[in-house]
């Protein structure tokens, strides 16, 4: 017994050295690259890279916080150890280990943090509304409606709600929701005495929940599934019926679940390399077919594109479908929320064309984009939780741009600008090819396509 005692000490001294100065090595300069894209993912910024040599007294007092940065960052196993960590605490205790980015939840549910325009506090009341907030956004909202009115474009503003607003009962037990009025309460309110074409999703995904429990949002996600995206669409397509006449919409013949891997919450925690969490994939199946689409970038770039692909919320493309319910063309700002409804209007209206109301290039160029396309209507939809980060009111709803505003937008415009005028020269050939329909961008659907 002594023996093995004696045998045993041997082999674990040098192990537990081993263990240690392995990741120690692997951390210093040049012996171990950093897989830059999966540090990215997890950390969410780039790695501190290594700094010089110092050459002088202000760079050798800088020197050692550098490196120690750099140090961390290059540190061996990092990723794995995080992630290890993470998983600890996430199934052991059921915590986040970052509560300001994902909130864990019960029953596997989780929600997005503060990080997100305080969204946490004001679930819980915490944080109200302040002053300012709900007409700032109104009158943004007001000079929007006039400037498209007088160009005979129709709008609707749509609301598209938290998860928070939906599912508040898987919220950890130490949360209370707010009896205060929220943000969206206010907005919907003051948008009806303005006359303002909005409308308010809740109700709709409420319904959802009533009839699919807890399908409408996916667990491990901040949107809704693919089912309360339905909800979602059937809503405005109705509310927009309100100002262009009866609109034919899709009807929902059958859905199915299967479990797969989780959804983005899950990357934010951390956690996605290991695949530890599921959650219910949703597919619907509809009573109408819409195969042949065209769809090009707003540079006019044409890419293949399926009836059931999703428009990326970063993408700026434009969605050509002759064989739509209805013949109408609309221009959509959105957020990540139309994700899951982009299918569902590609085949409801004939043409479409997307682009995030963040984009930077947006501001300087929408008159171009929206006097090219040509739209019938402007479909707005905005998550709930950004409603509080509207920074008041921007082009074109001001009738003027600043030269300041101009000189900041000029470099990012030159290539979108470009690409406008060539669709504004072709577009005289398209003419007549729909006459129900506005010409659409001749770069992206011409006859020859």
């Amino acid at each position: 017994m002594k023996r093995f005692t004696a045998i045993l000490a041997r082999i674990t001294i040098p192990v537990f050295l081993l263990l240690i100065f392995i990741p120690f090595i692997w951390s210093l300069p040049g012996v171990h690259g950093i897989n830059l894209s999966r540090f990215e993912d997890m950390e969410k910024r780039a790695p501190n890279e290594y700094p010089a040599l110092p050459s002088d007294r202000q760079e050798l007092a800088a020197f050692p916080g550098a490196f120690e940065k750099a140090f961390n960052d290059h540190f061996g196993f990092r990723r794995d150890l995080i992630t290890i960590f993470k998983l600890f605490k996430y199934n052991v205790f059921n915590q986040s280990t970052d509560p300001n980015n994902v909130v864990v939840g019960k029953d596997g549910w989780l929600y997005l943090g503060n990080d997100y325009f305080r969204t946490f506090d004001r679930h819980t009341g915490s944080r109200p509304p302040l002053e300012g907030e709900v007409d700032r956004l109104i009158t943004a909202e007001k000079k929007k409606r006039q400037w498209l009115a007088r160009r005979g474009i129709k709008y609707l503003f749509a609301a598209a709600p938290n998860k928070y607003s939906i599912y508040p009962e898987y919220l950890p037990a130490y949360v209370r929701s707010a009896d205060n009025t929220v943000l969206l309460d206010l907005v919907a309110e003051k948008a009806r005495k303005e006359g303002l074409h909005f409308i308010d999703l809740r109700p709709f995904l409420k319904e959802a929940k009533e009839l699919h429990g807890t399908l409408a949002y996916a667990k491990t996600d901040s949107h809704w599934s693919n089912l309360g995206a339905f909800y979602g669409y059937k809503a405005l397509v109705e509310k927009l019926s309100e100002q262009t006449g009866p609109l034919k919409t899709l009807s929902l013949n059958d859905f199915e679940q299967s479990i797969g891997k989780a959804y983005n919450l899950e990357g934010l925690l951390g956690m996605r390399k290991f695949h530890k969490l599921k959650d219910v994939k949703i597919r619907l199946d509809f009573d109408h077919s819409s195969p042949e689409m065209k769809a090009c970038e707003f540079s006019g770039k044409k890419i293949g594109w399926d009836q059931y692909n999703e428009v990326h919320y970063n993408s700026m493309l434009f969605i050509d479908n002759e064989q739509a319910l209805n013949r109408l063309s609309i221009f959509m700002l959105r957020d990540s929320f139309t994700n899951r409804l982009s299918p569902l209007l590609n085949q409801t209206f004939t043409r479409m064309a997307y682009t995030h109301y963040n984009r930077p290039e947006l501001p300087g160029n929408i008159v171009d984009f929206l006097l090219t396309f040509k739209p019938q209507v402007l479909l707005h939809e905005m998550v709930e939780v950004n409603l509080a980060g509207v920074t008041g009111v921007y082009p074109p709803w001001e009738t003027r741009q600043s030269p300041r505003r101009k000189q900041r937008f000029s470099g990012l415009n030159s290539a979108p600008r470009s690409v406008n005028a060539a669709l504004r020269t072709n577009r005289t050939q398209m003419n007549g090819t729909s006459p129900s329909l506005p010409p659409t961008p001749g770069l992206c659907f011409s006859e020859s396509t």
